[in-house]
């Protein structure tokens, strides 16, 4: 995993499900922990402002959660 977005940094660090969609919203799937995830910074300067945004709901999300 390589996410580019705050969201997906904060996802990819805590999820394990994997999934494509086919014939609806992740329609195939499974859960498998990555052997990796890499997570590079500099990509998050390149987002707007509510990618951003969105990114810290989804930290808020986890916190709350876990």
């Amino acid at each position: 995993r390589m996410p580019t977005t705050l969201l997906g940094m904060v996802d990819a660090s805590v999820g394990i499900k994997v999934a494509t969609n086919y014939h609806r919203k992740n329609g195939v799937g499974a859960f498998h922990s990555p052997l990796h995830t890499y997570v590079d910074p500099s990509f998050l300067r390149t987002l707007p402002t509510a990618d951003v945004l969105s990114g810290v709901g989804e930290m808020m999300k986890a916190a709350l959660v876990h």
